[in-house]
């Protein structure tokens, strides 16, 4: 899985109905998941609750936050190549529907890999959306303040090679 630029090497063994043991870089954890609803599950990680929020992007995509974090997981063996290739191009779209908190570039404007563009508000959590490579802001088709779908373009920009 990948989150943000760190790449972590999860595998996930099924020891019985809701039960997993799942280690990640080498670090094994039990798992037991407690509850799980359409948008939220109650787990159990090495004797600890937790409850998180969850939206699953398919195909390859998982959005999860709870009182205190908020991610964007990407299983890189479910991106399809082409996807992956994002030097020439790029459409910004809303990961998730919620309301479009901030734009934080301007056509025109350069921006680098990882540089915030716009906050996302779903789910009671802010999101940022990060540039996917260096380049440069093409067009913004949002506006802050307005709610936005899943899917909806916020902005093109060109990227580098």
């Amino acid at each position: 899985y990948d989150l943000g630029e760190q790449t972590y090497d999860v595998s996930l063994v099924q020891l019985s109905v809701g039960e997993y043991e799942v280690t990640v870089n080498d670090q094994t954890h039990h798992v037991r998941i407690t509850e799980m609803g359409d948008s939220h599950v109650i787990t159990e990680i090495d004797g600890l609750a937790h409850r998180y929020h969850y939206h699953d992007e398919a195909p390859a995509t998982l959005y999860l936050s709870s009182d205190n974090l908020s991610m964007m997981l990407a299983d890189s063996t479910r991106i399809p190549p082409e996807a992956q290739d994002v030097a020439g191009g790029g459409t910004i779209t809303a990961p998730m529907h919620g309301q479009l908190l901030s734009i934080d570039v301007a056509a025109g404007e350069a921006v680098q890999k990882g540089q915030r563009i716009a906050v996302l508000e779903a789910m009671k959590m802010q999101h940022e959306i990060i540039a996917p490579g260096d380049g440069c802001v093409v067009e913004v088709a949002a506006s802050a303040g307005k709610q936005i779908g899943a899917g909806d373009v916020i902005m093109m920009l060109e990227l580098d090679e």
